[in-house]
């Protein structure tokens, strides 16, 4: 079973913030398309797992404050746990439990921006942009809907 978490950072026109893609250590680019997306370690609780997910991979774009300008929607939290072929076994089956949430972090630059993690090998380079929500990405973000059927 993997647990992973998955942060909807919204900005203030309803954009959703998107990793477009990696340049990997090596120089190879690897698209993504993806909301802020990190696995969650053991035990940890979502709520410890949303802000080391900031942490982790937003930092070099972020203020020293920005905790304090996190703000987290709880209530649009739900979890979803779907069974699929791991990625990295093919073949494999695997449990994931989703945990999803919307948030706002104002500090977060308005215009496409990259971060950087230190990897053994070299850095990986993230690239980040705003996006209109896909109509898939707005039905998981409705979550009224989903709590209410």
């Amino acid at each position: 079973m993997v647990s992973v978490l998955n942060l909807y950072i919204q900005n203030s026109q309803g954009q959703v913030l998107i990793e477009a893609g990696q340049r990997l250590p090596d120089g190879r680019l690897r698209q993504r398309g993806l909301p802020l997306s990190e696995k969650m370690i053991g035990s940890e609780c979502w709520q410890a797992a949303a802000v080391r997910a900031v942490s982790e991979e937003l930092a070099t774009a972020l203020p020293l404050d920005w905790k304090t300008q996190l703000h987290i929607d709880e209530s649009s939290y739900h979890q979803l746990v779907e069974m699929q072929e791991s990625t990295s076994y093919p073949g494999l089956l695997t449990q994931y439990t989703c945990h999803k949430v919307t948030a706002q972090l104002p500090c977060l630059p308005q215009q496409p921006f990259t971060t950087s993690e230190p990897r053994p090998n070299g850095v990986l380079t993230n690239y980040w942009e705003w996006q209109e929500p896909s109509p898939t990405m707005a039905a998981v973000m409705r979550t009224q809907d989903l709590k209410d059927s």
